[in-house]
């Protein structure tokens, strides 16, 4: 008789599974080299066992940034590191669109200004995974992110028309109903705002000039995802020349 483990009991089983690898003699001489500054290269490593190996290192090094070959291999690394992986894992674009062309709704700039973000607060990735051409591309630096961010909480009070002007400016696009990233709509006391770095739009509602509630919702269907106490709105206009590469936003260990 064949007896079949539940779900959960194995997925815990694959989360402990880097644990074998960080018990063998040969992957502790290599971190001790590596804690040294030295080079290390292990072995025979491929396919699912390279999120397996990068999980083992993750002990040792709290951050780590992986460099792939290509795109989709970057993409497969993600995926197998979320069977392994119990820590915050981040895919980093790189960004094809052509010059000119405006930041504000091109899905692959909203990411890497994501990723970008997100190393500078708490909730900072473990694994930044990422390919060469988009490591070589440069990002808005430190200084320009937090120049042209603005924050929005419940309850602040807010210059409507310099805001929607705000918004302009900064290369967003006015429309009846967002539904991508880099539109907004304002009609009575509700603004609608879709950020390049947002998964989903946030619904701002007024009284008068004051706002009361602020929550992503869903475009299709118009329901609330979540309520939120506030939001950071970061704009940059498609002139903006970035100054500043991933590596300056991750620490000097990494």
């Amino acid at each position: 008789m064949v007896g079949v483990a539940p779900q959960a009991q194995v997925t815990d089983q694959l989360l402990e599974l880097h644990k074998l690898i960080s018990r063998d003699a040969g992957f502790e001489e290599c971190v001790r080299g590596l804690q040294r500054g030295q080079a290390a290269t292990f072995d025979s490593v491929w396919g699912s066992s390279c999120a397996l190996l990068t999980t083992a290192l993750l002990q040792p090094f709290p951050r780590i940034l992986l460099v792939c070959p290509d795109a989709r291999f970057c993409d497969d690394l993600v995926d197998d590191l979320s069977t392994f992986c119990r820590g915050r894992v981040e895919r980093f674009p790189d960004y094809p669109a052509a010059i000119g062309s405006r930041p504000t709704v091109d899905y692959e700039y909203g990411d890497r200004l994501r990723v970008v973000k997100k190393c500078l607060t708490a909730e900072a990735p473990d694994v930044v995974v990422t390919t060469a051409p988009a490591l070589l591309q440069p990002v808005p630096s430190h200084a320009a992110i937090e120049s042209h961010t603005r924050i929005i909480e419940c309850n602040q009070k807010i210059d409507v028309p310099q805001f929607k002007q705000w918004l302009v400016e900064h290369g967003f696009h006015h429309t009846t109903a967002v539904e991508l990233p880099g539109e907004f709509s304002a009609r009575g006391g509700i603004i609608d705002v879709f950020a390049p770095d947002w998964h989903a739009p946030v619904r701002i509602e007024l009284f008068d000039d004051q706002i009361e509630s602020l929550r992503f919702f869903q475009i299709d269907t118009q329901r609330s995802q979540a309520d939120v106490a506030r939001v950071e709105i970061t704009l940059l206009s498609s002139e903006y020349q970035a100054d500043g590469h991933l590596v300056d936003f991750l620490p000097t260990d990494c």
